[in-house]
């Protein structure tokens, strides 16, 4: 097993859980999927790095002189307070003391997160990058683990640790065995159950196997439409489903998922029934970038109702959509046929004993539409 990053920052450095951020960010969910306003970037975080391996002290390369590069001593380390953590550490790591929040700056360097150290005191370190280093996420002597906030055991990311200091978690479940065979980077996720209130009774929002999935899953990124957020809080059998869905990704040319959003303690919208996003088996995707950088934006690029599009971009989606429907991976698919609610996301869910795409009919996972 491997491990690897998690929520998405809204300001450097800063990491929440799923349902934080889609507080923070002010979501509105509705129906089965969710809506989220906004522009969103194509090419944030999408350009491919060069350089990959463990750059030198001083040779300009990734994260040199900053939080998470190599250091000989604190010279090495080119900001305030700065300090070269030695022993146990290969070729050093520039760090910094901190509480909670860790300072990040432009250019060639990873965001960074605050973690305890061995000490016990907050220690700033680098996330996992998969753009800075292709193959691994960290630089060579360092591993990818998903390790809790300094003081917040319940938010966690994926960041760089010293290959001594990875702490493997034994697998506990046959689906968590599966994702090791597939060698997925995952993580436990300690899931601690939420509820929703519904006419005054609570429903209860629990996940099956809670895990946390690191992208790149199968070879396809997926990242939130702000632009971050490489891990997602999902139940394990999401996670195993969202693996086949990248092989088929792959034939069809895409890299790179953008999403709105996958647990989310939450009913279906004009129902007192949990959505399938209260179960962690939920997934609402914006829109996809190709293997030539291109993107394809749902809300812009899908044509309603088409049953042949009649641009390039429509087709594409439809292609994906129509070969989804057709693996049954998904047992729902709503789209933007399927309601004014949808017009902006695919909504792709694990409804048990179900098998629908969406069009403009209701469907008995979304009734009252």
């Amino acid at each position: 097993m491997r491990s690897t990053p998690l929520p998405s920052p809204l300001r450097p450095g800063l990491a929440l859980a799923p349902w934080a951020l889609s507080a923070a960010l002010g979501l509105t969910l509705i129906a089965c999927g969710g809506g989220i306003p906004g522009a969103w970037d194509p090419d944030a975080g999408s350009d491919e790095a060069d350089a990959g391996g463990s750059p030198t002290i001083g040779d300009g390369l990734i994260n040199a002189g900053w939080i998470g590069g190599p250091c000989g001593d604190t010279l090495d380390c080119h900001y305030d307070d700065a300090v070269c953590l030695g022993e146990g550490y290969p070729e050093g790591q520039c760090s910094l003391g901190c509480d909670r929040i860790c300072p990040d700056r432009d250019g060639a360097n990873s965001v960074t997160f605050c973690v305890s150290g061995l000490d016990g005191d907050g220690q700033c370190v680098s996330r996992c990058d998969r753009d800075l280093y292709p193959a691994t996420g960290c630089r060579d002597g360092y591993t990818c683990q998903i390790t809790p906030r300094h003081g917040e055991p319940g938010t966690a990311t994926g960041v760089c640790l010293p290959d001594a200091r990875i702490t493997r978690v034994p697998t506990t479940t046959t689906c968590q065995d599966d994702l090791d065979a597939i060698d997925a980077t995952w993580s436990p996720w300690d899931y601690d159950t939420q509820s929703v209130n519904v006419g005054g009774d609570a429903l209860r929002c629990t996940v099956g196997d809670p895990i946390w999935l690191q992208s790149p899953i199968a070879g396809v990124r997926y990242r939130t439409w702000s632009g971050a957020s490489p891990t997602m809080a999902v139940s394990c059998e999401l996670a195993l489903v969202l693996e086949e869905f990248g092989a088929l990704l792959a034939r069809h040319g895409i890299r790179e998922v953008i999403h709105m959003g996958t647990f989310n303690c939450r009913t279906v919208s004009g129902t007192g029934r949990l959505s399938q996003h209260a179960h962690g088996k939920a997934i609402d995707i914006w829109g996809f970038v190709t293997d030539e950088g291109k993107p394809l934006v749902v809300e812009d690029d899908w044509e309603i109702d088409a049953e042949e599009p009649e641009g390039e971009r429509g087709r594409r989606l439809k292609a994906i959509i129509s070969e989804l429907y057709e693996a049954q991976l998904f047992n729902v698919i709503l789209t933007p046929d399927y309601n004014a609610a949808h017009r902006n996301h695919f909504h792709l869910d694990l409804t048990p004993g179900s098998r629908f795409l969406g069009s403009s009919a209701p469907h008995e996972a979304c009734p009252g539409w």
